[in-house]
């Protein structure tokens, strides 16, 4: 715990110093704690606020440590011979270099390996996006305007014929419309009910 630094008064406002940038602000300004003589964070809320979203290297770090569980422990990793080819320190400086809030990590040839010259930072939007055109483009299906694919029935349908989801409409998925068809959706809850029936 930060030494005690006591409490100023100026103008006839109480403040404290925050232990990061360490100004003197009011004690509005920082969060309430159970563990301090004067029950405030020794931070205040913005420096507070920067700590949690700015540190790119712990995040980094978990990525990393995520990337190679994945390939270590996802039989689809596995059965490609997907490995992680950079370091952690490579991988903490092209990460910094290709942050963008929101993004994950992607491959660019998916049958590539974490690399630097395969890797790339997108936002989830066109990760999904990526993720059904890289299926369709493994099967050799492409859609045509006002259609989309069932990847349970193995058919091409009208858009119509695929039920809305309840997610914000995306650029990958303007009309938010789910993975499989409403007959294949239907027969899934026919199964389901008549499995929970069984048990």
């Amino acid at each position: 715990m930060p030494p005690r630094v006591d409490h100023k008064i100026e103008d006839g406002i109480e403040t404290k110093r925050c232990g990061v940038c360490e100004t003197y602000k009011e004690l509005s300004q920082y969060h309430r704690v159970n563990n301090t003589w004067d029950g405030l964070f020794y931070a205040c809320k913005e420096c507070w606020q920067v700590a949690r979203t700015s540190n790119t290297r712990k995040r980094a770090v978990e990525k990393y440590n995520g990337l190679r569980r994945r390939v270590s422990e996802d039989e689809r990793y596995i059965k490609r011979g997907v490995q992680v080819r950079v370091s952690l320190e490579e991988f903490v400086d092209w990460y910094k270099h290709n942050y963008i809030a929101g993004g994950c990590v992607d491959r660019k040839n998916n049958d590539g390996h974490y690399e630097i010259g395969n890797m790339q930072m997108i936002t989830h939007a066109e990760h999904n996006l990526k993720r059904r055109g890289d299926r369709l483009k493994s099967i050799a299906v492409v859609e045509a305007p006002g259609t989309r694919y069932c990847f349970d029935c193995g058919t091409i349908k009208r858009e119509s014929d695929f039920y809305q989801t309840s997610i914000t409409p995306t650029t990958s998925n303007p009309k938010s419309l789910k993975e499989c068809c409403k007959d294949c959706a239907k027969e899934k809850r026919r199964k389901h009910y008549s499995d929970s029936k069984l048990k």
